[in-house]
């Protein structure tokens, strides 16, 4: 049983720190040796557990990021009875701005997409579920909201679910090109205003 835990330890450190490397440095960047000696572990130890960058690069996706994402948005949506306050809450969080810094994970999740998705299709499609999953769950909350009564029931429950992931990863990619900490007010202001937008 010990055996088994200091594997499990050893690598999810390696994971962490494969994470925090590419999150430095990108996936071209990232260098094995060096997430080996991060996590305090042998070479051999990591290739025992990756054979190469890729598989790297889809266990974070995979483990580390889609697990965050599920316990950041999926979770709190699917348990939430006003939708709109739900996701404003939840957008705080993640988007960051002045007070706080965009969500870890979320800016993880951006580079790593905008990087492994043109060298690779299988990652395109990670990611594709991903959006997909997130679309789900919002277009679902709403749904609900209007059976409440909270949302519009004039409102195109799956349309405003796009527009909000649209308007959110449009401005992370500029907040995180720009270095800057969260989204910029403008941009806040229009995610505030479209889920107002659909309230009933």
């Amino acid at each position: 049983m010990r055996n088994r835990k200091s594997t499990e330890t050893a690598r999810g450190r390696i994971l962490t720190e494969a994470l925090a490397e590419m999150n430095r440095l990108g996936y071209r960047g990232m260098r094995l040796d060096r997430v080996a000696e991060r996590a305090g572990v042998t070479k051999g130890t990591v290739y025992y557990y990756f054979r190469n960058k890729r598989d790297f690069a889809s266990a974070v996706v995979d483990e580390l990021l889609v697990k965050d994402i599920s316990e950041l948005w999926l979770a709190p949506l699917k348990a939430c009875t006003d939708p709109i306050r739900c996701l404003r809450r939840i957008i705080k969080l993640s988007v960051g701005g002045s007070a706080m810094p965009i969500h870890a994970s979320n800016a993880s999740l951006i580079r790593l997409s905008l990087e492994m998705s043109a060298l690779d299709r299988s990652f395109q499609r990670k990611f594709t579920r991903i959006r997909l999953s997130f679309t789900d769950a919002v277009a679902s909350a709403l749904g609900r909201g209007q059976k409440s009564g909270t949302v519009s029931p004039r409102l195109d429950v799956r349309q405003v679910a796009r527009h909000l992931l649209v308007l959110m990863i449009g401005g992370l990619v500029f907040a995180i090109m720009n270095g800057e900490r969260g989204l910029a007010r403008e941009d806040q202001r229009q995610l505030n205003q479209l889920l107002e937008s659909a309230r009933s």
